[in-house]
């Protein structure tokens, strides 16, 4: 990322939100609350309400704007790794596998309401040194910017802007955070609100290292949800994860793929396409929430999770781990091909 700084007001305008001057942002600031739709989203068993903005509103061209133009080229630390262009989840997990057999001990802390905790004052605070102008003009824009971002004062979940600005609020802390675990040896890694530690030195990850980390947390207003606090030795599995020895797909993670392979030819292969769809219909998936209702659904899903097997190939080709995603992967292709020529 590079570093980037607002030094001109015009250019703010023009050259970050791409519009003329401030009348534009003004009349959307009067219709913001109605530009937002409220969307129900399942969530480890429950539900979850986000904020959207279809894509051809104005307000969602600004923020996408502010995002490209700006936000996306504010410099991050190496740990950070969720919301980030070239990283993934992958990423998040693999610095903490072993290495030369050394068993690890694990930590996942998660932060309370994490975008919720993030209002105008926090995005102030961190935005402040980016713009170099007069001292009004400074303010003037920051609070362009917060009323661009924010619903009810606060990160709205959804929201273009949202994941790339809290990690821009999030970024002292975790150099703080990365700083203090340097001393322990202990490895540091976040992906959103999830906070994932290891080290050989099981003393290190304590009651005390927690307490330092609560304590760092509630500078900035951040709150530890204790219930969400996780410990592992060797290994610890999160989201369908499993980090120890190497990263691999949990078997839960991979039941999903099994059961369409299953359903797929339990009582013998589909003679069409509405055939397959009442039978996958039929079954309750642990990962996909949605009803399939098309051959382009089926197909869509089975790429996309070949996709994603792909990206998580070893790269040691001979392990165990490698040739059974590689059969998984052969599987599906071949499924498609099948399922290309139903009608």
């Amino acid at each position: 990322m590079t570093k980037i700084k607002i030094f001109d007001e015009n250019f703010f305008y023009r050259s970050v939100l791409g519009i003329e001057d401030e009348h534009i942002f003004n009349n959307l600031v009067i219709t913001k609350f109605t530009s937002y739709k409220e969307i129900a989203v399942p969530k480890n068993g429950g539900i979850r309400t986000i904020q959207c903005i279809d894509k051809e509103n104005q307000l969602y061209k600004i923020q996408r704007n502010l995002v490209d133009n700006f936000l996306s080229k504010i410099h991050l630390p190496d740990n950070i790794c969720g919301f980030v262009k070239r990283k993934s989840y992958r990423d998040f997990l693999i610095p903490h596998a072993w290495e030369n057999n050394n068993k690890r001990f694990y930590l996942r802390l998660d932060i309370s309401d994490f975008f919720g905790s993030i209002n105008s004052a926090k995005i102030h605070n961190s935005l402040n040194d980016l713009i170099d102008i007069e001292e009004d003009k400074k303010n003037k824009i920051l609070n362009m910017i917060s009323e661009i971002c924010t619903l009810n004062d606060v990160l709205p979940q959804g929201a273009v802007t949202s994941p790339v600005l809290s990690n821009i609020v999030f970024k002292r802390l975790d150099i703080r955070i990365r700083n203090y675990c340097r001393k322990l040896d202990v490895i540091y890694t976040r992906y959103a609100d999830d906070l994932l530690f290891s080290t050989t030195k099981e003393r290190s990850l304590g009651g005390f290292f927690v307490k330092k980390i609560i304590g760092i947390l509630k500078t900035s207003g951040f709150i530890l949800n204790r219930k969400k606090v996780k410990r592992g030795i060797s290994e610890i599995s999160l989201n369908g994860f499993i980090v120890g020895q190497n990263v691999r797909i949990s078997r839960k993670k991979k039941s999903d793929i099994t059961a369409f392979f299953y359903l797929f030819i339990y009582g013998g292969r589909p003679k069409t396409i509405k055939d397959l769809i009442e039978r996958l219909n039929s079954y309750k998936f642990q990962y996909r929430r949605s009803l399939f209702v098309s051959k382009n659904d089926m197909i869509n899903y089975l790429a996309g999770y070949r996709s994603f097997l792909i990206d998580w190939l070893p790269e040691d080709t001979e392990t165990k781990v490698y040739k059974e995603l590689v059969k998984i992967i052969n599987k599906i292709q071949n499924t498609l091909e099948e399922i290309e020529a139903l009608e």
